[in-house]
């Protein structure tokens, strides 16, 4: 798409109308959107313009797939600074008491009742 030639193509072929040198980025890209969805294969523009990008930034491995080789937070989307907060919260509290783990993340009392009874709901 880039130079309107498929590749190994001959020293004097010419391109296709529509990738031709005298055509936009943009025509081009929406063109190869138009003829990839005709063939089965639904694609925007955009979809085809960030490909063409990520091939002109990085080759061939732009195009891949990078979600399976992604870094991944042990914790998921929580915060950093929370995991730091109850690693510690959980460490000073490891030898103090044999009390529920909510009395760990809730030393005011908080949510939970810390004192061995259930917390009255709904009286």
């Amino acid at each position: 798409m880039l130079h309107g030639l498929p590749p190994g193509a001959g020293l004097g072929a010419e391109p296709r109308p529509e990738y031709g040198p005298g055509r936009s980025l943009t025509v081009s890209e929406r063109a190869k959107a138009a003829e990839l969805t005709a063939t089965g294969h639904p694609a925007a523009a955009s979809t085809v313009a960030l490909k063409r990008r990520r091939y002109q930034a990085q080759g061939v491995m732009g195009l891949a797939d990078h979600r399976p080789v992604r870094k991944k937070s042990a914790f998921g989307a929580v915060d950093d600074r929370i995991v730091v907060a109850m690693r510690q919260t959980i460490a000073e509290a490891v030898d103090a008491s044999t009390r529920r783990g909510a009395c760990i993340l809730w030393p005011s009392g908080g949510p939970a009742n810390c004192c061995g009874r259930r917390p009255r709901v709904g009286r």
